[in-house]
């Protein structure tokens, strides 16, 4: 009964794609023991009409927009991190080889070039490790 006292109130978040991958299978590894919490969600107007298949359906296709999502996001990262990486490089190496540019000034444009890579390096390594603990990431949607 416990399983059925936490499931129920997840219900309406299933079919308006509220819940994450986790609840979405706890949900529909409940609905398909749970006789009771299926006909309790037959009788919610947002699933009125639907069988369990469709709901299946259209929680999976709810985790599939997220993890495209996840993916588009991964990919737009990596191109921004890598035209910013190449297009620094150019401007490096095209400075450094510049022989009007006093010493002094090259110096001071490599190390500012190495300390702003080094400290959105050590930025996006502390995000990365800690993406799986993050308190806010429920706070997206």
């Amino acid at each position: 009964m416990s399983d059925c006292s936490r499931v129920k109130p997840m219900l309406p978040g299933l079919l308006n794609q509220e819940l994450n991958s986790s609840d979405i299978n706890e949900v529909q590894a409940h609905l398909s023991r749970c006789v009771q919490c299926r006909e309790h969600m037959s009788g919610l107007p947002s699933f009125q009409n639907m069988n369990l298949q469709e709901v299946v359906m259209v929680s999976s296709q709810s985790t599939l927009s997220r993890r495209l999502y996840v993916v588009l996001t991964a990919v737009a990262m990596v191109l921004c991190i890598g035209g910013y990486i190449a297009l620094a490089g150019h401007g490096l190496v095209s400075f450094i080889q510049d022989p009007e540019e006093l010493d002094f000034t090259k110096m001071a444009a490599m190390a500012l070039l190495v300390g702003m890579s080094t400290l959105f390096s050590v930025v996006a390594y502390q995000r990365y490790s800690k993406r799986k603990s993050d308190p806010y990431q429920e706070v997206e949607r």
